[in-house]
């Protein structure tokens, strides 16, 4: 480990906190020796945990490429009814979440039990990155997080966007995307939408401005964890290296220009 680039500028109390986190959501009679011995440490300061981690971890090459995945989760303005370009729903799961329609039926359907009313194409994004926080005209702030799905595959639109010329193959990131739904909100936008036949429901929970909390119910660490999700991210102010949906996008080493970091995998994502 003391040979790793960059192992002198870890912050290795963080390491510990995240591996530690992990641990603690393990079941107790699946818990490694490992485990049990960051759960026993009890707090260490900065050397003490370079040596816990030197003592019980050992590096190994992994043959190949790989791609890393950090968590981005917006802050979006928000509406308690709809309002102006407040339009779209956001809503909670129902009893039987799995047999909702797709998409397109749900979107236009009646909503008397919205969660909060956003922009078409902010809702659309929440629902791509499964949580943020909406912030209401009162400046009143909550998070929004994942409830449940309605068991559809999802669809990335921006390939389809650009198949259709709608969007340079260049300009297919988020930001763009994002942009060319607000530029065309209305039946235009809402058709490129729909052809995303998943559809994620949320509830409303209080904003303590905390880190991201994912699937496995725990809080990530800043800069020290990546996602091991195979969809969607969850969670909000996370861990600080570049965003990109799991399995899509280019890998971070190409754009990264901050410190070499040990990070730890938690399934924060849901899909």
């Amino acid at each position: 480990m003391a040979k790793l680039p960059g192992w002198n500028a870890e912050d290795h109390v963080a390491a510990v906190a995240v591996v530690r986190q992990t641990c603690v959501i393990t079941f107790p009679s699946k818990r490694s020796h490992f485990c049990l011995d960051v759960l026993g440490s009890g707090a260490l300061g900065e050397d003490a945990a370079r040596t816990f981690l030197e003592t019980h971890l050992r590096a190994e090459p992994i043959e190949g490429g790989g791609l890393l995945t950090a968590y981005y989760s917006p802050w979006y303005e928000a509406r308690t009814a709809p309002e102006g370009e407040f339009t779209a729903a956001a809503r909670p799961a129902p009893p039987n979440p799995g047999s909702a329609p797709e998409r397109a039926v749900i979107e236009r359907a009646p909503a008397p039990d919205a969660l909060a009313w956003m922009r078409p194409e902010d809702l659309f994004f929440l629902q791509v990155q499964g949580s943020g926080v909406i912030t209401f005209a009162d400046g009143t702030s909550r998070r929004a997080t994942f409830a449940a799905t309605n068991g559809r595959p999802f669809v990335p639109i921006a390939k389809r966007m650009a198949a259709q010329g709608l969007i340079a193959r260049a300009d297919a990131s988020a930001l763009h995307v994002h942009d060319w739904l607000a530029g065309h909100r209305g039946p235009v936008a809402q058709a490129v939408m729909d052809e995303d036949p998943r559809y994620v429901f949320f509830h409303l929970a209080r904003d303590d401005g905390g880190q991201p909390l994912g699937a496995s119910g725990v809080s990530s660490v800043f800069r020290a964890v990546v996602d091991r999700c195979a969809g969607r991210h969850t969670g909000r102010r996370a861990s600080g290296l570049p965003a990109s949906g799991c399995g899509h996008g280019s890998g971070w080493r190409d754009h990264w220009t901050g410190p070499r970091r040990s990070l730890h995998g938690q399934r924060h994502g849901r899909g």
